[in-house]
């Protein structure tokens, strides 16, 4: 069955499931319903799940899971808004929420990540299962009715979340948790790059053990958890000066159209300062110049094309920002590669 397919059948059984959802919340207010306000309250239980109230719910129960079993918060999102690394940012997203947790070190880190993304489902049956036990276990009261027929949509967002499928924002909880379970290849390059980047809080890309990025499963190149591991492996490799960061590069390079939205611009970044670092990078500075985005890596990608010393004070300056402490350290060691190096118009003059 092809993955064209797949998505076709989830998206025929999640539509389905929101009819049944719908139907639970009319049937609840034509049988309950005491008073002319409890028809009034209607529309503000389409209006609550027109504005993702059952999404935000979602995504706060990953987050309350991960927080407890120690996992550290990056970003948390809900429609356009993204909130993560002292910041909040309005962004269009292809997905309608997401929670960004990584490990803080120590072990268990599969059994965590699994706890952490069924986290989002378990929140809306727990809370859904109560309101709707509140509801039939209580007076009637408008209310309750509200919030029971709110929980019929808080029980739909739970079980979509479970449907195993890949779609274009990325897998559901359901198909990353069973990956995790069945250890698929996706899914171990996943939990490597998960661990790696919790990592980097504390240790450098050099610091990085050679075999949590570079003795991996054999996975399909255009996977989203393949090119961040790319990306790792690049960084790693130019932080301790290792020829071999050129075909690290040119690999991600060639795959650049395959990256998820949201590691674009910092890919896009790495790509222009390779193409100032390396001679066999030719004119990547000036191709992908306008998509570079990403905190300190835009700026010193800034400085690769134009060296400039109030460029390179403004790199430094944007280094000095970023709290984790590997990527700090990688900026810093890129920059300092740049420094050393002669710009390529200085090499065509000559």
């Amino acid at each position: 069955m092809s993955g064209k397919t797949k998505r076709t059948i989830y998206y025929v059984v999640e539509f389905a499931l929101f009819l049944a959802a719908t139907a639970g919340v009319v049937l609840l207010c034509i049988f309950f319903a005491q008073s002319d306000l409890d028809y009034v309250l209607l529309p503000f239980v389409f209006l609550a799940e027109s504005l993702r109230l059952p999404v935000l719910v979602h995504e706060l129960g990953h987050l309350l899971c991960g927080l407890a079993v120690g996992l550290r918060p990056v970003s948390f999102s809900i429609g356009f808004l993204t909130v993560g690394k002292g910041s909040v940012r309005f962004s269009l997203s292809e997905g309608a929420g997401s929670t960004v947790m990584l490990p803080r070190g120590g072990g268990r880190v599969r059994s965590r990540i699994a706890f952490c993304t069924a986290g989002g489902a378990l929140l809306n049956f727990v809370l859904g299962g109560a309101l709707l036990a509140s509801f039939f276990a209580l007076p009637l009261h408008s209310a309750l009715l509200f919030f029971a027929e709110f929980a019929l949509f808080l029980l739909y967002e739970g079980v979509c979340a479970l449907l195993p499928a890949e779609l274009p924002a990325g897998k559901t909880d359901g198909a990353f948790l069973l990956g995790l379970l069945k250890k698929t290849p996706d899914a171990e390059v996943t939990l490597r790059v998960m661990t790696a980047q919790g990592a980097l809080y504390k240790k450098t890309y050099s610091e990085l053990p050679h075999e949590l990025l570079f003795d991996v499963p054999v996975v399909r190149e255009d996977s989203a958890a393949f090119l961040a591991l790319l990306q790792l492996r690049y960084r790693a490799l130019v932080s301790a000066e290792d020829p071999a960061a050129v075909s690290e590069i040119l690999r991600l390079q060639s795959l650049f159209e395959y990256l998820p939205a949201a590691s674009r611009g910092e890919v896009a970044a790495d790509l222009v300062c390779a193409g100032c670092l390396f001679a066999e990078m030719g004119e990547w500075g000036q191709k992908y110049e306008e998509e570079a985005r990403g905190d300190g890596i835009r700026e010193v990608a800034l400085y690769a094309r134009e060296r400039t010393a109030e460029n390179a004070e403004k790199a430094r300056a944007a280094i000095g920002g970023i709290k984790m402490y590997g990527e700090r350290k990688y900026l810093e060691t890129l920059l300092s590669l740049l420094e050393k190096q002669k710009h390529p118009s200085e090499t065509d003059a000559e």
